[in-house]
């Protein structure tokens, strides 16, 4: 572990953090990387773009009482997209600071009934105006139209049977949709517009515990994969940031270890870095290298 920052708030809010470094050839990227209980942190990514030099944090920005529990945070369009866990809604706000606001009212297709989230955790856009979201206290991933507030959703249909679905991504390149399916202690992917069951990971080494945020990149899968005291879970496992090239091995890498620590939000930085949300009674941002293990 080559640093640790601490995102301290006494309220519910989230924090955003740039680099001290920023350079015009970089784009600007969101990331969570916070707790999802009193703190979750909103990364600005302004990063070195040299080969081997380290990221550095500047002084955070702390943004409280707009939003409540919030899962996440990320832009999308012109706007900023939030789910808060326990009221179960959707806020979206032209403002970082979400002042004003407005909260979604969400309909499945064609109909008029309103339609309650089961505690939206993590997103994955899919264009300015549509974004998957994550039921994590439920069995579903939503599809959302930003525009109209339309629902579709894809989880207990067509035998995927997913249970408290987390970290979601997407892979341009297949149109695979990845899901952490944290209390089955798996992963597993699926085409939205493609009938029957999903995919599963092999985890031939039994790694994958309870999955929380997910990423998609060139070169694999990037999962924060939590430590959590629950029968039923790969026991003696988790508190680590597993690295899968090629979902159909099987087959994945310990990138980074931590000692039975509840994890939350991955962000990746110029495929070098990896910024760790530990939360619980750590409540902190671990940066560690992706090339030089624990």
């Amino acid at each position: 572990m080559l640093g640790s920052y601490l995102a301290p708030t006494a309220r519910p809010g989230f924090i955003e953090l740039r680099s001290q470094h920023p350079l015009s050839a970089s784009r600007p990227s969101f990331w969570l990387v916070g707790t999802m209980t009193i703190v979750v942190a909103l990364i600005t990514g302004w990063w070195w773009q040299t080969d081997g030099a380290v990221p550095s944090l500047g002084e955070p920005v702390v943004y409280t009482g707009a939003l409540t529990h919030p899962a996440q945070v990320i832009r999308v369009g012109d706007a900023y997209l939030g789910g808060e866990l326990f009221s179960n809604d959707l806020v979206l706000s032209e403002s970082l600071g979400f002042e004003p606001h407005q909260r979604m009212v969400l309909r499945e297709n064609n109909k008029d009934e309103v339609v309650t989230l089961e505690s939206p955790h993590f997103f994955e856009p899919l264009g300015p105006d549509r974004v998957l979201v994550s039921e994590g206290w439920g069995s579903n991933i939503a599809l959302i139209d930003l525009e109209s507030g339309e629902v579709s959703r894809f989880g207990d249909d067509q035998g995927r049977g997913l249970y408290a679905p987390h970290g979601i991504c997407l892979d341009i390149s297949s149109g695979w949709v990845y899901v952490a399916d944290s209390l089955h202690s798996r992963l597993v992917r699926y085409r939205p517009r493609e009938t029957g069951p999903a995919e599963i990971f092999a985890d031939h080494r039994k790694l994958v515990s309870y999955g929380r945020q997910l990423i998609c990149d060139e070169d694999g899968l990037w999962l924060s994969n939590s430590y959590e005291e629950r029968e039923g879970l790969n026991p003696g496992r988790g508190s680590n940031v597993l690295h899968i090239n090629d979902f159909t091995s099987g087959e994945a890498t310990v990138v980074a270890d931590f000692p039975e620590v509840n994890m939350t939000g991955l962000a990746r930085l110029n495929r070098q870095w990896l910024v760790v949300g530990l939360w619980g009674t750590h409540n902190q941002l671990v940066l560690v290298p992706t090339n030089r293990g624990s």
